[in-house]
């Protein structure tokens, strides 16, 4: 193109252009960067909720440990306790005495009456002491037997105690284990939101990035017109002062009147 004036023109209408586009690129470029900052917002806030289910996960996991290990020292205990009770119960079976406590009380009573109080013959009376001296053995010996049913029925207290406890802290280890497996799910559906924010964040960045360079060379590119522009119209009034200097200078030669502009302009080369 010939016409310095069209060709400014034309370079002045693509930088009107290039400007309009450089606008809806910048607008661009902001609209996903505040996109990707509201996206890495989210994830802090997944994240931190991840930590803390993953911090309530590990108290009950810590929980439920420890009542295995109470609940394994229970059933240590209550095994130990079966074992006692089983002794105590095949000794009761095995001695098979009588446990009429206050009927030998009684008994063993009445004979020693009998022998302090009465005259008896010897050997009637070495019958009566020895009488005596056999229901003192089966007293002792019914003693310990009430004795050891007694520690039977303490034992099997205990051992109902211990079942009792057993079955509290195995409903609250089964809590623990529930509550686990419940949060465990919900921290693994908190961990594929944060992986697709991860996601999400790069290709909105990724897109705002590539904004952002094409937003640079629309600027270079601006940059580089208005430079051609200011090219040409250095160009043009250099052009004009040349015309004007020839001008000026065909006067001077014919002596012909100057102006002020063509008289300075030949001051300024030395013409004059």
């Amino acid at each position: 193109m010939d016409d310095p004036m069209a060709k400014a023109e034309e370079l002045n209408r693509a930088i009107g252009e290039l400007k309009e586009r450089a606008n809806e690129l910048r607008a661009k470029r902001d609209s996903h960067n505040s996109d990707a900052k509201l996206i890495l917002e989210r994830r802090e806030e997944l994240s931190l909720k991840l930590r803390e289910i993953i911090k309530d996960i590990r108290l009950n996991k810590s929980a439920r440990d420890e009542l295995n290990k109470s609940l394994r020292d229970l059933r240590a205990q209550e095994v130990e306790l079966k074992r006692k009770a089983s002794e105590v119960l095949k000794a009761i079976r095995g001695r098979g005495a009588r446990l009429d406590e206050a009927g030998l009380e009684e008994e063993i009573n009445r004979l020693e009456w009998i022998i302090q109080t009465s005259s008896l013959p010897i050997e009637r009376e070495k019958e009566l002491v020895e009488r005596v001296r056999r229901l003192e053995l089966e007293l002792a010996e019914v003693r310990r037997q009430i004795s050891s049913r007694r520690e039977l029925e303490e034992v099997r207290r205990r051992i109902e105690e211990l079942r009792s406890e057993i079955s509290e802290k195995r409903r609250a280890r089964d809590e623990h284990h529930a509550k686990i497996v419940s949060l465990a799910k919900a921290a693994d559906s908190l961990r594929k939101e944060i992986k697709e924010a991860e996601s999400r964040y790069i290709e909105v960045k990724g897109a705002a990035d590539a904004a952002h360079r094409e937003y640079l060379e629309c600027l270079e590119r601006i940059k580089r017109l208005r430079g051609e522009i200011r090219s040409m119209e250095e160009e043009r009034a250099s052009s004009r002062m040349r015309e004007l200097e020839r001008i000026a200078s065909e006067k001077f030669k014919n002596r012909k009147k100057l102006s002020f502009e063509e008289f300075k302009i030949l001051m300024e080369k030395k013409a004059i």
